[in-house]
């Protein structure tokens, strides 16, 4: 695999393949003890069931910590719910601390091995960005560069380009175009929606009480399907 092809798909969940814990840091805060919870990540680093031997039609799922599931059980995500629903195998690529750039990136690297005939994404908040190393790649963004430290000559770009609402909104259609021409290319039907929609419902009430719960998890999936309804 080259360099350029690992990037596309790396997850920086690299530590956890094929591993199951409790938290995603330790940090994680434990707020609602009445949620059990627990992270189990496939070969490839992804809080998700291998697709490796998959021969069924599948869909995938791209997002952030919302998609991930951070605080919330496997089977009360929203892409589990969804799968339940329409009974086929759903893949959650989610990325936690995500961005639209990670969106376009994993499907750019993985949707041409998974072969899914559906994405749904629920695109993360705009003001994000991600920057490749060569080994990695980090997800910034203008709140994250004030609280850690960086070196100068990074910090003076990101900072500047992330904290000016044009450049991450602008960065987020060039995400959404470029998702949607993957699609196309690749004759797969894609269906979108902003993490924000249904925020009110259950904002806090994930297990870190931090992360919107499983109320906001189950309205999100019945957007999904109202999408596909339509």
């Amino acid at each position: 695999m080259s360099d350029m092809e690992r990037l596309y798909k790396y997850s920086k969940y690299q530590d956890y393949k094929n591993q199951t814990i409790t938290k995603m840091s330790k940090n994680e805060e434990i707020a609602n003890t009445e949620l059990n919870v627990n992270y189990k990540f496939n070969e490839h680093g992804f809080r998700t069931k291998s697709w490796e031997d998959n021969k069924e039609e599948c869909y995938v799922a791209f997002g952030c910590s919302n998609t991930l599931g951070v605080g919330t059980p496997e089977h009360l995500r929203w892409s589990n719910i969804l799968e339940e629903t329409l009974a086929k195998p759903i893949f959650n690529l989610g990325i936690g601390h995500g961005s639209a750039d990670t969106v376009t990136r994993l499907a750019k690297g993985w949707l041409h091995e998974i072969k899914p005939t559906k994405v749904f994404v629920l695109w993360p908040p705009q003001p994000r960005w991600e920057v490749a190393t060569k080994n990695k790649v980090l997800t910034l963004s203008a709140s994250h560069m004030r609280e850690h430290h960086f070196p100068e000559d990074l910090a003076k770009v990101h900072y500047v380009s992330m904290d000016e609402t044009f450049n991450f909104r602008i960065n987020s259609l060039r995400n959404k175009y470029t998702l949607k021409v993957i699609c196309e290319e690749l004759g797969i039907d894609l269906y979108t929606l902003r993490f924000n929609t249904c925020r009110h419902i259950d904002k806090n009430g994930a297990r870190d009480g931090k992360h919107s719960g499983p109320l906001y998890q189950v309205a999100i999936a019945k957007k999904f399907i109202n999408l596909l309804d339509k």
